[in-house]
C-alpha cells in the first residue's frame, strides 16, 4: 500500500512538471496567432479571399497605461491585476457560483493574463475544463517571465476592439 501511494506521488509530480514544462515551452515562444486576418478556401483549400494584412488590423499601443480607457478596461476585465499572479481563484470561485446559480454562463473568471493567453496561444483550442486549466498555469507561468506593464500592453495590442480592429491602438486610428 505504502508502494502504491509513493508510485503515484512520483507519477503526479512527474506528470504536473512534464505539463509544466511543455506549457512553459509554448508561452516562450511569440505567438503565432494573426490576429485580424481572415482567409475564405473552398473545399480544396484553394484561397477565395485575403482580407486583412497578416497580423491582422492590429497596431502597438506606445501610449501611457494610466489613462481613463486603460483604467476602465483594467476595472471591467481584471479588477485585481496588480495584486495576483496570473490567475485570480477568487474571481473564478465566484463565477462558478453564479454561472451555477443561473444555470448558464453569466460571468466569466479569467485575468487579463489568461485572456491574452487564451488569444494568442490557444486561440484555436476548444473551450473545456482541462483547457482553461492549461491556459491558468501557462497564465501563472507567463507572469513569471513578464512584468505587469508588459503584459497589460499585449493584452492592449491584441485585444478585441469591435469591426475588425484588434488593439487599443486601433480605435484611435480608424478612418
Amino acid at each position: 500500500m505504502k508502494t502504491l501511494l509513493i508510485t503515484i506521488i512520483i507519477g503526479l509530480t512527474l506528470g504536473s512538471a512534464f505539463f509544466a514544462w511543455d506549457i512553459s515551452r509554448i508561452v516562450s515562444k511569440n505567438p503565432d496567432h494573426e490576429f485580424g486576418r481572415i482567409i475564405l478556401r473552398d473545399r480544396n483549400g484553394v484561397i477565395l479571399t485575403d482580407r486583412g494584412m497578416p497580423g491582422g488590423y492590429s497596431e502597438s499601443f506606445s501610449g501611457s497605461i494610466d489613462t481613463p480607457l486603460v483604467q476602465s478596461i483594467i476595472s471591467i476585465e481584471d479588477a485585481r491585476f496588480y495584486e495576483h499572479h496570473g490567475a485570480n481563484m477568487e474571481a473564478k470561485i465566484a463565477s462558478l457560483y453564479q454561472n451555477i446559480r443561473a444555470n448558464g454562463i453569466v460571468r466569466g473568471g479569467s485575468t487579463i493574463t489568461e485572456q491574452y493567453i487564451k488569444n494568442a496561444y490557444f486561440a484555436s483550442a476548444p473551450r473545456t475544463i482541462p483547457q482553461k486549466i492549461r491556459e491558468m498555469i501557462a497564465a501563472i507561468i507567463f507572469e513569471n517571465h513578464f512584468s505587469k506593464e508588459e503584459i497589460l500592453r499585449k493584452y492592449l495590442d491584441t485585444v478585441y476592439m469591435g469591426n475588425g480592429y484588434y488593439g487599443v491602438a486601433t480605435i484611435w486610428n480608424q478612418p
